[in-house]
């Protein structure tokens, strides 16, 4: 498998991920799943099982099911071999952006690793991401639900 299409593979899936299309009853789910020192390491080649009854479980379930999304649209889901996305929460370093609007940000990275034969490929977006408040916060209803994997 050429080494661009599981490039632009990887990137459209974290681009498609981390977006305000994410969404946990209206809001954006980043907001639900946020923690101090968080650290989640998931195999997206794994199977979803349909449980959908926490934020944290949702993400995991969507991650899995827009990446297959992902490869199906290239072409490329029967060649992947491992995939493996890290997501982690810091402070940003730079104050200036730990406070808007009072509340406190953190950094979100996405690091998703994926192999095939010969061929591996690592790719990595941040986010900031404040805690969902529902009193600052409108949801937003241009959301899709989670779509099952055939």
């Amino acid at each position: 498998m050429r080494h661009g299409l599981i490039k632009s593979i990887a990137h459209n899936f974290l681009q498609t991920y981390t977006s305000r299309y994410s969404s946990w009853h209206g809001y954006w789910l980043w907001g639900f799943v946020i923690e101090d020192h968080l650290h989640l390491n998931w195999d997206l080649l794994a199977r979803p099982t349909g449980s959908h009854y926490d934020p944290l479980t949702f993400a995991r379930e969507l991650a899995v099911v827009r990446f297959f999304q992902q490869c199906e649209k290239q072409g490329a889901s029967r060649r992947i071999e491992r995939v493996e996305l890290i997501i982690t929460a810091s402070t940003p370093p730079d104050t200036l952006y730990t406070r808007t609007f009072g509340l406190r940000l953190l950094n979100m990275r996405f690091v998703i690793k994926v192999e095939t034969s010969g061929t591996a490929i690592v790719t990595e977006c941040d986010i900031l991401v404040a805690r969902h408040d529902p009193s600052l916060e409108s949801p937003s209803y241009g959301t899709t639900p989670l779509d099952p994997i055939n």
